[in-house]
Protein backbone atom coordinates (compact mmCIF):
# COMPACT_ATOMS: atom_id res chain seq x y z
CA UNK A 1 0.00 0.00 0.00
CA UNK A 2 2.17 2.88 -1.13
CA UNK A 3 0.37 5.99 -0.27
CA UNK A 4 2.04 7.31 -3.54
CA UNK A 5 0.33 5.08 -5.65
CA UNK A 6 -3.57 5.37 -6.49
CA UNK A 7 -5.69 2.82 -5.01
CA UNK A 8 -6.91 0.37 -7.22
CA UNK A 9 -10.82 -0.33 -7.74
CA UNK A 10 -11.97 -2.80 -5.94
CA UNK A 11 -15.30 -4.48 -5.93
CA UNK A 12 -17.97 -3.96 -3.27
CA UNK A 13 -18.15 -7.23 -0.95
CA UNK A 14 -21.58 -8.87 -1.78
CA UNK A 15 -21.64 -11.28 1.39
CA UNK A 16 -20.20 -11.17 5.12
CA UNK A 17 -17.63 -14.09 4.13
CA UNK A 18 -16.93 -11.85 0.99
CA UNK A 19 -16.16 -8.37 3.05
CA UNK A 20 -13.91 -10.53 5.73
CA UNK A 21 -12.05 -11.76 3.10
CA UNK A 22 -11.16 -8.49 1.68
CA UNK A 23 -10.83 -7.17 4.89
CA UNK A 24 -8.43 -9.56 5.87
CA UNK A 25 -6.61 -9.57 2.59
CA UNK A 26 -6.42 -5.57 2.96
CA UNK A 27 -4.36 -6.31 6.82
CA UNK A 28 -1.86 -8.89 4.99
CA UNK A 29 -1.33 -5.64 2.50
CA UNK A 30 -1.20 -3.73 4.73
CA UNK A 31 1.16 -5.20 7.14
CA UNK A 32 3.69 -6.57 4.09
CA UNK A 33 3.90 -2.90 3.63
CA UNK A 34 4.62 -1.90 6.59
CA UNK A 35 7.35 -4.26 7.63
CA UNK A 36 8.89 -4.08 4.00
CA UNK A 37 9.34 -0.31 5.26
CA UNK A 38 11.08 -1.35 8.55
CA UNK A 39 14.25 -1.43 7.41
CA UNK A 40 14.40 2.12 5.47
CA UNK A 41 17.44 4.27 6.55
CA UNK A 42 16.22 7.39 8.94
CA UNK A 43 17.94 9.52 11.11
CA UNK A 44 15.57 8.17 14.06
CA UNK A 45 17.39 4.68 13.53
CA UNK A 46 20.70 5.94 12.64
CA UNK A 47 20.90 7.92 15.97
CA UNK A 48 19.14 4.91 17.60
CA UNK A 49 21.88 2.34 16.58
CA UNK A 50 24.77 4.56 17.50
CA UNK A 51 23.35 4.85 21.45
CA UNK A 52 23.31 1.28 21.24
CA UNK A 53 26.63 1.25 20.20
CA UNK A 54 27.64 3.45 22.89
CA UNK A 55 25.52 1.73 25.75
CA UNK A 56 25.34 -1.73 25.15
CA UNK A 57 24.67 -2.29 28.31
CA UNK A 58 22.04 -0.12 29.28
CA UNK A 59 20.53 -1.19 25.90
CA UNK A 60 20.30 -4.45 26.97
CA UNK A 61 18.93 -3.39 30.52
CA UNK A 62 16.21 -1.23 29.06
CA UNK A 63 15.17 -4.05 26.18
CA UNK A 64 15.01 -6.58 29.57
CA UNK A 65 12.86 -3.65 31.11
CA UNK A 66 10.66 -3.70 28.28
CA UNK A 67 10.44 -6.88 27.40
CA UNK A 68 9.46 -8.12 31.44
CA UNK A 69 6.57 -5.31 31.29
CA UNK A 70 5.56 -6.21 28.06
CA UNK A 71 5.14 -9.84 28.08
CA UNK A 72 2.31 -9.62 30.98
CA UNK A 73 0.77 -6.48 28.87
CA UNK A 74 0.51 -8.39 25.51
CA UNK A 75 -0.55 -12.27 27.00
CA UNK A 76 -3.63 -10.99 28.49
CA UNK A 77 -4.28 -8.91 25.43
CA UNK A 78 -3.48 -12.26 23.54
CA UNK A 79 -5.92 -13.73 25.71
CA UNK A 80 -8.75 -11.55 26.03
CA UNK A 81 -8.65 -11.32 21.90
CA UNK A 82 -9.08 -15.01 22.05
CA UNK A 83 -11.92 -14.85 24.81
CA UNK A 84 -13.99 -12.51 22.50
CA UNK A 85 -13.25 -14.58 19.20
CA UNK A 86 -14.38 -17.75 21.37
CA UNK A 87 -10.80 -19.37 20.33
CA UNK A 88 -9.28 -20.22 23.68
CA UNK A 89 -8.12 -23.61 24.15
CA UNK A 90 -5.80 -23.33 26.79
CA UNK A 91 -2.64 -21.89 25.84
CA UNK A 92 -2.87 -22.29 22.24
CA UNK A 93 -1.50 -19.61 20.27
CA UNK A 94 -4.00 -17.89 18.42
CA UNK A 95 -3.12 -16.24 14.60
CA UNK A 96 -5.38 -13.59 12.32
CA UNK A 97 -6.49 -16.51 10.39
CA UNK A 98 -7.89 -18.23 13.32
CA UNK A 99 -9.52 -15.11 14.60
CA UNK A 100 -11.18 -14.55 10.96
CA UNK A 101 -12.37 -17.79 10.67
CA UNK A 102 -13.79 -18.04 14.06
CA UNK A 103 -16.03 -13.89 12.84
CA UNK A 104 -16.81 -16.30 9.76
CA UNK A 105 -18.33 -19.21 11.65
CA UNK A 106 -19.91 -16.93 14.10
CA UNK A 107 -21.52 -14.80 10.92
CA UNK A 108 -22.66 -18.20 9.31
CA UNK A 109 -24.49 -19.20 12.34
CA UNK A 110 -26.34 -15.53 12.50
CA UNK A 111 -27.15 -15.90 9.48
CA UNK A 112 -28.70 -19.90 9.95
CA UNK A 113 -30.76 -18.51 13.02
CA UNK A 114 -32.65 -15.55 11.53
Amino acid sequence: MNPQASPAPRKAPVTVAQLLDQEEAWAIEGLTDRIGRCGESSPGVERLRARIRRFPLFSAGLGALIGFVGAPIAVQSGRRLCEAAGTLRGLSPTGPSQIFRALRSESRRAGQTH
